[in-house]
């Protein structure tokens, strides 16, 4: 029998990010001997990991995250600093933050709560939006913790895009990119509309 594909909700990065992202990557990736690195078109921030989903469960979750689209307001996200998951010296995920946005913790409540009634498990942890750039790492050495909200390496300036919709994820593990967008959620416009 074949398995259920593997779904998340999130947000894509425009190219431009996504292109500043990966030119990082390749300047870095000697230095910063992470296993793993995301791939051009892979960038996103994560709104709610769902995992296996049948086709009924899609159906319905579809149903519901267009009404909840409906509801909410496009918003503006200023990305922030690298920062790491695990131990400082030897960190299992590089990611880049997401500065505070009340829009966008109320946009990933309600969309938990539409999963939740659909009986999705979710990740109990507080929710930590946040771009992943590489995983598990690998250097002989630790990890020169001091680019952590080093300016130079991402100028906060540079990294900031209007968020006007979300999308449902399909995960593929066996192709580049392996994200793929399967559904996308309008937001309202500015204007309400």
């Amino acid at each position: 029998m074949a398995q259920n594909p593997h779904y998340f909700i999130g947000l894509s990065i425009p190219k431009d990010i996504q292109d500043f992202l990966f030119s990082w990557r390749q300047r870095s990736k000697e230095a910063l001997p992470f296993k793993t690195w995301v791939g051009n078109g892979d960038y996103h921030i994560t709104l709610l990991f769902l995992g296996s989903t049948s086709q009924q469960q899609k159906d319905s979750l579809v149903e519901r995250l267009i009404k909840t689209a409906g509801t909410h307001p496009g918003f503006d996200l200023q990305l922030s600093s690298l920062q790491g998951f695990g131990k400082s010296e030897s960190p299992r995920v590089l990611w880049l933050g997401v500065n505070e946005s009340p829009l966008l913790k109320q946009l990933q409540a309600n969309i938990a709560s539409q999963c939740q009634h659909l009986g999705f498990r979710l990740d109990q942890r507080p929710y930590r939006p946040h771009i992943t750039i590489a995983k598990q790492w690998r250097g002989e050495s630790v990890f020169p913790s001091e680019i952590y909200g080093d300016d130079s390496i991402v100028p906060k300036d540079q990294l900031s895009f209007h968020v006007s919709h979300f999308h449902l994820f399909q995960i593929h593990l066996d192709r580049m990119p392996r994200y793929e967008p399967v559904h996308t959620f309008e937001l309202l416009g500015k204007d309400g509309e």
